[in-house]
């Protein structure tokens, strides 16, 4: 009999316990926001941000972080949700080199998120920001060709080999220079406090 009561006893401790824990938690302050205290920014709103820094083929890598930052203000539902000034993410897709015989060289960055006025990191996508270097073909052509040439218009074949001096003609790098703007899109919707 004295096992029967000790059990009543556990489980009305036990119930006591959950019942307080529960109220306390329930009136613990926290986020208390309510749909009336939030705007829904849309799935496709379209965001343009600024490039913060200059870019190179030459230094950049595949997958480098890149820091933008809104360039105008963005509202939703009469309110502003994006600042001009926020921050932002690209991430660098593309690195091509310049190589040789004047093949320019290539970058391609694509942004990823912004920063809400409410501390939201929100996901983007869009339209790659693309730039490629130019072309010294027509450099790398003319040294490979010309330098044989008049080796042999003045009886010099030696200079034949001098036809490799193409290989080490290099094309330009593709570059973006800082403050150039790229827009995004919002990829869902999310609501951000007011």
């Amino acid at each position: 009999m004295h096992h029967f009561s000790a059990m009543k006893a556990y489980i009305f401790s036990a119930a006591f316990l959950t019942l307080t824990a529960a109220t306390l938690f329930a009136n613990t302050p926290g986020d208390t926001t309510t749909l009336q205290e939030t705007v829904l920014l849309k799935r496709g709103t379209v965001i343009t941000l600024e490039l913060g820094q200059d870019l190179s083929s030459n230094d950049a890598e595949v997958g480098d972080l890149i820091s933008l930052s809104v360039y105008d203000n963005v509202t939703a539902q009469g309110a502003v949700v994006l600042h001009s000034g926020l921050f932002g993410q690209a991430r660098v897709t593309i690195v091509r080199k310049p190589g040789a015989f004047g093949r320019p060289g290539e970058l391609e960055i694509e942004a990823i998120n912004v920063e809400t006025t409410d501390g939201q990191r929100i996901l983007l996508s869009g339209v790659p920001l693309n730039a490629k270097g130019h072309s010294n073909k027509g450099a790398a052509l003319g040294a490979g060709l010309i330098i044989p040439a008049v080796g042999v218009a003045l009886g010099a074949p030696i200079l034949l080999p001098f036809a490799a001096v193409g290989l080490l003609v290099k094309g330009k790098d593709g570059a973006l220079v800082s403050h150039t703007h790229i827009n995004a899109y919002v990829t869902e919707d999310v609501r951000i406090r007011r």
